[in-house]
């Protein structure tokens, strides 16, 4: 099971559970140009980098930032990066995580970097205290070596020397970089390092995505697409679910997580890694999250073999017997709670259509507590219910951009 986090108190739908800043982050190479390459957002007049053509920063700020760390170092062998067919977008962290830090960080912490310890935080010492910005975090994340298969660790190295070899272009290693086809024992301790974090970037890595609508067209029709990656080394203990109890939100490159439903105390927060069972069947996400992250997820949707949305109940009168939240006694007041579920459901849309998200949201609570009354999931006012609350969220607080109709 790993680490995990459990609620400490009743939680509300909604509410705001964490906000985590990723370390380490990466703007895809199809939307360069567009966002911004430090903040994920859209450049609406973007300021070009000083130091090379495919970089666009949205401001001032952050073309400073960027240019204090990742970006000098990294600016000088863009035009090779982006021509390298490399299919593993997340593997660009590795790069990322070693261009963000001088040469010298890495050979004065060498000793920490020798051995990997997935129990990194437990111990209750301030120096030992789990914090996000640490590189020790990261890189103590669960990466499952001894269980990658062979040709994955040839194609691992093979990139991680395609790196070294950037970094040498831009003159990283300085003095310690090699002057002829056998790497220095310095380029062979930061390739070794980019490998550990390429399968730390595979089992734990986020997407970063914003949200798309066409001009005109209400967010409701817009989709959510990834513009980048990061990895977030708090927000990724937390367990899988197929029906997750938590959404995630970026905002720039950050992530906040907030509450799908009501949460008890002492029930989990859980996170989906993949899909989410409304979407993929059982038969293809189950081995899927075997392959990829290493372990059969059991929890409830899986547990129960739970249908995709278009197989699920899709009215009141399709709830099976167990799945049925009142009692013959309770038979009188049933067509009233109904009722109220279909009202409150169409005040929701209507607000919505209407743009006004803060209003739909304030009747979120009242909607699925109304539901809960008459039933247990899996419904597809349930599914609904989260998928549009989730569309609300990334309107409000979400990364989001217009584009033009084609």
């Amino acid at each position: 099971r790993g680490r995990f986090g459990v609620a400490s108190r009743d939680i509300k739908l909604g509410e705001l559970l964490c906000v985590e800043k990723p370390p380490v982050f990466y703007l895809h190479e199809e939307t360069s140009g567009v966002n911004c390459s430090n903040c994920f957002r859209e450049s609406i007049a973007p300021l070009p980098s000083p130091t090379c053509t495919q970089t666009v920063f949205c401001s001032r700020v952050c073309q400073t930032e960027a240019m204090a760390t990742y970006h000098v170092v990294e600016s000088k062998f863009m035009d090779v990066l982006f021509q390298h067919g490399l299919k593993k977008k997340e593997w660009f962290l590795a790069l990322r995580a070693v261009t963000l830090k001088p040469l010298s960080f890495f050979l004065e912490n060498v000793d920490k970097y020798e051995s990997h310890n997935p129990d990194h935080g437990l111990e209750k010492t301030s120096m030992d205290l789990y914090k996000t910005e640490d590189f020790s975090s990261l890189y103590n994340l669960v990466g499952h070596h001894e269980m990658w298969e062979w040709r994955d660790h040839a194609y691992k190295a093979f990139f991680a020397l395609f790196f070294v070899r950037c970094l040498q272009k831009s003159n990283y290693f300085g003095a310690a970089q090699s002057k002829d086809f056998q790497l220095s024992d310095e380029e062979l301790l930061v390739g070794s390092l980019m490998i550990h974090v390429m399968e730390v970037a595979t089992m734990n890595s986020h997407e970063i995505g914003q949200m798309e609508a066409e001009r005109g067209q209400n967010w409701l029709l817009g989709q959510t697409v990834p513009v980048g990656c990061a990895l977030e080394p708090t927000l990724v203990l937390l367990n899988h679910a197929c029906d997750p109890t938590m959404i995630r939100v970026n905002i720039g490159v950050s992530t906040a997580g907030f509450a799908s439903r009501n949460i008890r105390k002492g029930e989990e927060i859980t996170d989906c890694y993949s899909w989410p069972f409304d979407i993929t069947k059982y038969e293809d996400r189950s081995p899927d999250l075997l392959k990829k992250y290493k372990f059969q997820c059991g929890c409830i949707a899986c547990k129960e073999k739970w249908v995709t949305f278009h197989d699920l109940p899709r009215s009141f009168n399709d709830v099976p017997d167990d799945k049925i939240n009142f009692s013959p006694e309770d038979l009188p007041h049933v067509q009233g709670k109904m009722m109220n579920v279909q009202k409150l459901g169409s005040k929701i849309n209507q607000l919505q259509q209407k743009d006004d998200f803060d209003g739909a949201m304030s009747l979120y609570g009242e909607f699925n507590a109304a539901i809960q009354q008459l039933m247990a999931p899996p419904h597809q006012f349930y599914v609904i219910a989260r998928r549009s609350y989730a569309s609300c969220l990334w309107v409000k607080y979400g990364n989001k951009i217009r584009r033009d109709n084609n």
